[in-house]
Protein backbone atom coordinates (compact mmCIF):
# COMPACT_ATOMS: atom_id res chain seq x y z
CA UNK A 1 0.00 0.00 0.00
CA UNK A 2 1.36 3.44 -1.08
CA UNK A 3 2.11 5.50 1.76
CA UNK A 4 0.28 8.87 0.81
CA UNK A 5 -2.80 6.32 1.62
CA UNK A 6 -1.94 6.22 5.08
CA UNK A 7 -1.41 9.76 5.71
CA UNK A 8 -4.86 11.11 4.62
CA UNK A 9 -8.30 11.22 6.05
CA UNK A 10 -11.36 9.27 5.28
CA UNK A 11 -13.01 10.99 2.16
CA UNK A 12 -16.46 10.18 3.86
CA UNK A 13 -18.30 13.32 5.62
CA UNK A 14 -17.76 13.68 9.25
CA UNK A 15 -15.31 10.50 9.47
CA UNK A 16 -11.74 11.33 11.35
CA UNK A 17 -10.04 7.69 10.61
CA UNK A 18 -6.98 8.00 8.27
CA UNK A 19 -7.86 6.19 4.91
CA UNK A 20 -6.29 2.93 4.68
CA UNK A 21 -7.86 2.10 0.84
CA UNK A 22 -7.88 4.24 -2.23
CA UNK A 23 -11.39 3.40 -4.38
CA UNK A 24 -10.28 2.77 -8.11
CA UNK A 25 -13.46 3.48 -9.53
CA UNK A 26 -13.89 7.00 -7.98
CA UNK A 27 -10.45 8.11 -6.40
CA UNK A 28 -11.88 8.71 -2.80
CA UNK A 29 -9.39 7.43 0.12
CA UNK A 30 -11.51 5.67 2.42
CA UNK A 31 -10.64 4.04 6.12
CA UNK A 32 -11.53 0.75 7.05
CA UNK A 33 -14.88 1.25 8.87
CA UNK A 34 -16.39 2.82 5.32
CA UNK A 35 -14.76 0.44 2.91
CA UNK A 36 -16.79 -1.86 2.82
CA UNK A 37 -19.72 0.22 2.79
CA UNK A 38 -17.98 2.33 0.00
CA UNK A 39 -17.53 -0.70 -1.66
CA UNK A 40 -21.01 -1.99 -1.64
CA UNK A 41 -21.88 1.48 -2.73
CA UNK A 42 -20.29 1.47 -5.68
CA UNK A 43 -21.02 -1.69 -7.18
CA UNK A 44 -24.91 -0.90 -6.12
CA UNK A 45 -24.19 2.28 -8.64
CA UNK A 46 -22.79 -0.07 -11.48
CA UNK A 47 -25.46 -2.72 -10.78
CA UNK A 48 -28.02 0.46 -10.92
CA UNK A 49 -25.86 1.66 -14.27
CA UNK A 50 -25.77 -1.86 -16.12
CA UNK A 51 -29.45 -2.68 -14.91
CA UNK A 52 -30.47 0.77 -16.67
CA UNK A 53 -28.92 -0.33 -20.17
CA UNK A 54 -29.93 -3.89 -19.95
CA UNK A 55 -33.54 -2.07 -19.43
CA UNK A 56 -32.57 -0.16 -22.41
CA UNK A 57 -31.87 -2.75 -24.36
CA UNK A 58 -34.56 -5.12 -23.65
CA UNK A 59 -37.20 -2.65 -24.65
CA UNK A 60 -35.10 -1.98 -28.01
CA UNK A 61 -35.22 -5.64 -28.65
CA UNK A 62 -39.53 -5.72 -27.48
CA UNK A 63 -39.70 -2.67 -29.70
CA UNK A 64 -37.93 -3.77 -32.32
CA UNK A 65 -40.73 -6.25 -33.48
CA UNK A 66 -42.97 -3.72 -33.87
CA UNK A 67 -40.91 -1.47 -35.73
CA UNK A 68 -40.14 -4.35 -38.20
CA UNK A 69 -43.77 -5.32 -38.42
CA UNK A 70 -44.50 -1.90 -39.30
CA UNK A 71 -41.77 -1.73 -42.15
CA UNK A 72 -42.91 -4.96 -43.71
CA UNK A 73 -46.53 -3.73 -43.84
CA UNK A 74 -45.98 -1.05 -45.01
CA UNK A 75 -43.43 -2.95 -48.04
CA UNK A 76 -45.93 -5.12 -48.95
CA UNK A 77 -48.90 -2.17 -49.24
CA UNK A 78 -46.28 -0.54 -51.49
CA UNK A 79 -45.61 -3.37 -53.77
CA UNK A 80 -49.70 -3.87 -53.99
CA UNK A 81 -50.00 -0.33 -54.88
CA UNK A 82 -47.16 -0.47 -57.42
CA UNK A 83 -48.66 -3.18 -58.99
CA UNK A 84 -51.93 -1.95 -59.48
CA UNK A 85 -50.46 0.71 -61.11
CA UNK A 86 -48.56 -1.40 -63.27
CA UNK A 87 -51.72 -2.73 -64.46
CA UNK A 88 -53.83 0.05 -64.70
CA UNK A 89 -50.90 1.43 -66.99
CA UNK A 90 -50.78 -1.93 -68.81
CA UNK A 91 -54.52 -2.34 -69.27
CA UNK A 92 -54.94 1.26 -70.20
CA UNK A 93 -52.16 0.63 -73.29
CA UNK A 94 -53.64 -2.80 -74.12
CA UNK A 95 -56.62 -1.04 -74.74
CA UNK A 96 -54.89 1.96 -76.93
CA UNK A 97 -53.02 -0.89 -78.84
CA UNK A 98 -56.38 -2.95 -79.62
CA UNK A 99 -58.41 -0.19 -81.13
CA UNK A 100 -55.06 1.10 -83.17
CA UNK A 101 -55.20 -2.44 -84.63
CA UNK A 102 -58.77 -2.04 -85.09
CA UNK A 103 -58.58 1.13 -86.34
CA UNK A 104 -55.81 -0.08 -88.97
CA UNK A 105 -57.56 -3.07 -89.80
CA UNK A 106 -60.74 -1.22 -90.68
CA UNK A 107 -58.58 1.29 -92.63
CA UNK A 108 -57.42 -1.32 -94.66
CA UNK A 109 -60.40 -3.33 -95.64
CA UNK A 110 -62.08 -0.21 -96.83
CA UNK A 111 -58.90 0.56 -99.28
CA UNK A 112 -59.34 -2.86 -100.32
CA UNK A 113 -63.35 -2.88 -101.10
Amino acid sequence: MHSSTLSRSCSISGCKHLSRALCICCNQYVCIDHLKDHSNNQNDTQLTSLTTELNILSDRIHYTPLVDSFFLTTLEKWRTDAYRTIDRFYETQRRHFEQFIHENRDKQRKEID
